[in-house]
């Protein structure tokens, strides 16, 4: 007799992750999916990007439908407002069955075990979120791409956009970023850039992409670009230590610009030991889809340590 799964979705600005796990703890698949921040992709194509995922999911695991649907969502801090649920589920996934929550909070939640701790998030945006041993939520950062989230591929992207236009006005340090933008952004000259950033087309994902450009040339001696990246990663430094004041605790880091970048991981590590010589940093032990299922698992009473440990095992397997 077929058991229905607990689905658990890593909501990113740029990609998205999906777990199935038996009611027992044992993880059934995975799948993927575009962003599913509907500030940014707007709520209806968020949803449709989910369901046609979740789909394809339970078609995978040999299911019909799912127990429960569990959501961190790049749009959100913590717990969703009622209003927020409704956006998202629309007319095709049932409230009761639906759990969301900020991606940062349940990537929190994967990485500690569903317990007290720290994840700093630095992808398509960025964020630090602690959990204390009340249950009590820490914030930091997370403002978004239009306020200016610093320490995200996306704030590294857009400052390094804007030291290229200085140098370009004669008001700033030349830098090799200037080439590397018309190549990346497939511009003519820097006033060409204007109409490929500002396309519909350009999405804030694409333009956050180029923070890896900035990257690979601060690495390789750029003085422009080590500068951003050392502001930009300072205050996510600074943004970290307050919140690990509040909330002493294990410092796990997830998301595209730590996974992916030895270099910037490096970097910001050593920042929060300049702040806090105090700080312990951990691995992830579970992925934030995971610890979406963490989280709705616990909510609803339904939630053991034979549960964790059955994921921790399979999920080793599953990879």
């Amino acid at each position: 007799m077929e058991t229905s799964p607990w689905i658990g979705v890593d909501g990113g600005g740029t990609h998205s992750t999906l777990v199935a796990v038996r009611n027992d703890g044992t993880v059934l698949g995975t799948a993927s999916c575009g962003g599913l921040n509907g500030y940014v992709t707007g709520w209806e194509t968020a949803l449709e990007r989910l369901c046609e995922a979740v789909s394809a999911l339970l078609s995978r695991c040999g299911a019909s439908n799912y127990a429960v649907l569990s959501v961190g969502s790049a749009a959100l801090d913590g717990r969703a407002e009622p209003d927020q649920v409704k956006a998202l589920a629309g007319d095709r996934i049932p409230l009761e069955k639906l759990e969301l929550c900020g991606d940062v909070y349940m990537a929190e939640r994967g990485a500690c075990l569903g317990r007290s701790g720290i994840a700093v998030v630095s992808g398509t945006g960025a964020m630090v979120l602690g959990v204390d041993d009340a249950g009590e939520e820490h914030i930091a950062g997370g403002w978004g791409y239009r306020l200016g989230d610093p320490g995200s591929a996306y704030g590294v992207a857009t400052e390094s956009l804007r030291a290229v236009f200085a140098a370009e006005e004669g008001i700033g340090e030349q830098t090799a970023l200037r080439e590397a933008a018309l190549r990346f952004f497939g511009a003519a000259n820097v006033r060409g850039l204007i109409g490929r950033i500002y396309s519909a087309e350009c999405e804030p994902a694409g333009i956050a992409s180029f923070a890896q450009e900035a990257i690979s040339l601060a690495e390789s001696g750029d003085s422009v670009a080590a500068r951003i990246l050392e502001e930009q990663y300072r205050v996510l430094a600074r943004q970290t230590a307050r919140v690990a004041e509040a909330c002493p605790g294990t410092i796990c880091l997830w998301g595209g610009m730590f996974a992916h970048n030895d270099f910037v991981r490096a970097l910001f590590r050593r920042m929060v030991k300049e702040e806090t010589p105090s700080a312990a940093f951990g691995e992830a032990a579970l992925p934030p889809e995971l610890g979406a299922v963490i989280h709705a698992m616990k909510t609803r009473g339904a939630l053991s340590e034979e549960k964790i440990q059955t994921m921790l095992r399979t999920w080793r397997d599953e990879k």
